[in-house]
This record gives structure tokens, sequence and C-alpha cells, in this order.
């Protein structure tokens, strides 16, 4: 099993409709599984094995449910408890 490494500049949005939004690095592992011979392998998007999203000005990330946009048309889906940050799903 190898990774597919994400990593960048993003913007980290609550879900619930507020006007806030925090400037963040993130960092996303996905595992990629073998596949058939011959075909290549693809992400397992619905499942990340490390998610890491930081303020990139040191602000403190409050708990609650956010998406990060990491890209036109790229969203995922977090959470943060306890300023730790748990993958949910790829939009």
């Amino acid at each position: 099993m190898t990774l597919e490494k994400l990593k960048g500049p993003g913007q980290l949005v609550p879900i619930l409709a507020t006007r806030i939004g925090y400037q963040v690095d993130y960092e996303i592992h996905f595992p990629i599984f073998e596949r058939e011979p011959g075909r290549h392998p693809t992400p397992n998007h619905p499942c990340a094995s490390k998610c890491r999203v930081r303020s990139a000005h040191d602000h403190m990330i409050p708990d609650g449910r956010y998406f990060v946009h990491v890209g036109v048309g790229q969203i995922h889906q977090v959470k943060s408890i306890g300023q730790k940050v748990h993958y949910f799903a790829t939009r």
C-alpha cells in the first residue's frame, strides 16, 4: 500500500453558514490500494490515514465541522476536536 499526499495552502470554512474563514496549511494522506495487474492504483478518498490542518497565521481553530477548500472543485470535510483534526470525506 502506498500513500497519495495532498498538501498546501487552503481555506477552512465552517459548515454552518458564517462569514468566518481561516487561511490554513493542510496535509492529508490517502491510502492507495493496489488493483488488478495492468490497471493504475487509485486513491481511496473516503478514508485518510493522516490529516493535519494548521492555521497559516497561528490562530486557534475552534472545535467543530469544517470544509477545507484546497483548489478549484476540491473540498474535503473535516472535524476539529481538541486541536486535532479528523478527516470525513471528499466532495
